[in-house]
Parts: structure tokens; C-alpha cells; sequence
């Protein structure tokens, strides 16, 4: 099970809401569509239950403010 943590523009982290999905990939699909419009969160992470980070996802665009995300693995 994987879950999301957002990182919002003025540095704060937490965790989103109490969803857990099944695979990173449905939990990006799901920030691609519930948090498009909410441009105060520039980058996720999706984590596995042990809390480690398997995928980011940052706002494209300047400083992060744009309407789409970009993925990647995380390091």
C-alpha cells in the first residue's frame, strides 16, 4: 500500500488525507487529478508502508506553479 505526502510552496510537509492505494501509479493519478487545482502544493512523494519514498512528483513550470506534474523515481 502506498500513501502521499505533499510538500506545500511555503516549505511544510504532511501527509494527504488518510488514503492508501494500491500501486504508486494510482496515487499519481490521483494527484494529477485532485490537486491540479491546488497550486499551493509543489512537489509529492509517494511512500510505501515502511516510509520510504518510491516516486516525487514536482509542478512543472516556474518555482513549481504550474497545472501539471512531472515524475520521477525517487532517490
Amino acid at each position: 500500500m502506498f500513501h502521499i505526502i505533499v510538500k506545500s510552496i511555503n516549505g511544510g510537509e504532511e501527509r494527504y488525507g488518510r488514503m492508501e492505494f494500491i500501486s504508486p501509479s494510482l496515487a499519481a493519478q490521483y494527484v494529477e487529478r485532485e490537486l491540479r487545482s491546488l497550486t499551493c502544493y509543489c512537489q509529492v512523494w509517494i511512500k510505501n508502508r515502511g516510509g520510504e519514498r518510491v516516486v516525487q512528483g514536482r509542478r512543472d513550470g516556474f518555482n513549481g506553479t504550474g497545472k501539471n506534474w512531472i515524475w520521477e523515481r525517487a532517490s
